[in-house]
């Protein structure tokens, strides 16, 4: 049986639960973001409750065969991109409802810093970009696309790594 867990922002709720209905069809185990909690709930979260958060679904996240990434018009926000991002680090193959790739305008560059730097020392593939890169001040949303797109020409060796 396939596990596999819904990764996307929580504005995507009735997307999030159409992608869930749909896998669950065809009787997949499905995880999803948790959504108990409203944007402005989240809003007043200590730092420890938003880590807390932040590990469920990382937990989820590894017990899955794949993580969907459910990217309406494209729409990648930064939370979701450290769960791509640490999905990848464990090996765990990334799909996507949409192959294209549109980035939301809250990540910037500090946000990206220890996602980025988590990813670029784990493996072979992660070093090669970090050399071609700019320094992390410099990352952009253009930059992180070009990343995406580097690593998913390179998916076949990143499952060997």
């Amino acid at each position: 049986m396939t596990t596999v867990t819904i990764c996307a922002s929580l504005k995507f709720a009735k997307e999030i639960e159409e992608a869930k209905q749909t896998l669950e069809k065809k009787f997949c185990i499905v995880h999803t973001p948790i959504t108990s909690f409203t944007k402005e709930d989240i809003a007043k979260f200590s730092e420890e409750e938003l880590q807390k958060l932040h590990d469920v679904h990382y937990a989820k996240i590894e017990q899955s065969d794949y993580i969907l990434v459910v990217n309406v018009n494209g729409y990648i926000g930064c939370d979701t991109l450290r769960e791509i991002f640490y999905a990848i680090e464990h090996k765990i193959p990334v799909r996507y409802i949409s192959s294209e790739f549109v980035f939301s305008n809250e990540i910037q560059p500090i946000a990206l810093r220890q996602t980025l730097r988590t990813f670029l020392e784990c493996n072979d593939t992660g070093r090669k970009i970090k050399e071609e890169a700019k320094p992390a001040d410099s990352i952009s949303p253009e930059r992180i696309k070009i990343i995406f797109d580097y690593i998913h020409e390179l998916k076949d060796k990143l499952k060997e790594i």
